[in-house]
């Protein structure tokens, strides 16, 4: 598998949270020979749980799945830049790579504000073990515009 073939898979994932009644977004978890080896999307609707966002349910997944050392080869793929609250998650699991397809800059602009300052690359040079991260990641970048398009209209729907 190449790249855009991860970000296809979290962008299908990320359809089936919204059909679920949940927010758009997936992750897929990337072995080190490419092989996909865990998959989560956001359930915070449906589990009741404003921090079960995909980047924490995969980190959770992976960290009881696999050691340290062996996630520390993988790579997370997300169709959004992981929130510091996610990448505090994939820290402490242990994964060494994330990508993501659009930033979280970008989609708080596209829903009229109210995100984080604070990014993952940020979040990522401020740790004691190497972290890389990579994003925007333009080969998925209109897919994932379509996504998160499709993922304010439903939010919008369901807004009081």
């Amino acid at each position: 598998m190449v790249g855009i073939d991860y970000f296809k898979r979290a962008i299908e994932l990320s359809y089936q949270a919204l059909a679920q009644g949940n927010d758009g977004f997936a992750s897929v978890l990337a072995g080190p020979d490419g092989t996909i080896l865990l998959e989560a999307t956001n359930t915070a609707k449906t589990d009741g749980d404003i921090t079960a966002h995909d980047a924490i349910n995969l980190a959770r997944a992976a960290c009881k799945a696999y050691s340290p050392n062996f996630l520390a080869g993988c790579t997370l793929y997300a169709t959004m830049e992981p929130c510091i609250m996610c990448m505090g998650a994939i820290y402490w699991a242990g994964i060494g790579h994330v990508k993501y397809a659009i930033s979280e800059e970008e989609y708080s602009a596209m829903r009229g504000g109210g995100g984080l300052d604070l990014h993952s690359a940020e979040f990522a040079a401020r740790c004691p073990r190497p972290l890389a991260v990579q994003g925007p990641c333009a080969e998925a970048r209109e897919e994932t515009l379509a996504l998160i398009k499709a993922h304010i209209r439903a939010k919008t729907k369901a807004a009081p």
